[in-house]
């Protein structure tokens, strides 16, 4: 797993880009207006969505649950936006992972191969987020 973060990365967030240096200061006004209810409905409803594709391994509460219940990893992303959770998705099958915290505005996913990458672009779309490269 340790790995996976030195591999490249792409961001699931609500804006279509990283908000540069210079505008820090206006988006740490805007980010909390950002950390909704809705926006964690989103990522659950993505993660849903691709686990029709892809078996999870699911980091939750300092344990692994390998294949959990779309009913409990989709409460878990939920309730991670209060509990500031924070959440892994390993996709065996792809050698990659979906991090959460809930403290973030946004999902990172680490290593995804070609195939993947375009069914999350493709999910994150019809949910009305974007995703793009990280650093």
């Amino acid at each position: 797993m340790e790995a996976l973060l030195e591999k490249p990365c792409f961001v699931i967030d609500p804006l279509p880009e990283r908000v540069s240096a210079a505008r820090a200061v206006p988006y740490a006004a805007i980010e909390p207006l950002l950390h909704t209810e809705e926006l964690f409905g989103k990522f659950a409803g993505l993660l849903l969505n691709l686990n029709a594709y892809y078996d999870f391994i699911v980091f939750h509460n300092e344990s692994w649950q390998t294949c959990p219940s779309p009913q409990a990893y989709t409460a878990w992303v939920k309730a991670s936006r209060t509990a500031n959770a924070h959440l892994v998705f390993l996709l065996a099958e792809t050698e990659s992972m979906i991090v959460l915290d809930g403290e973030d505005t946004h999902m990172t996913v680490f290593d995804p191969d070609p195939s993947l990458l375009a069914r999350i672009r493709a999910l994150a779309g019809a949910e009305g987020l974007f995703v793009w490269e990280g650093q």
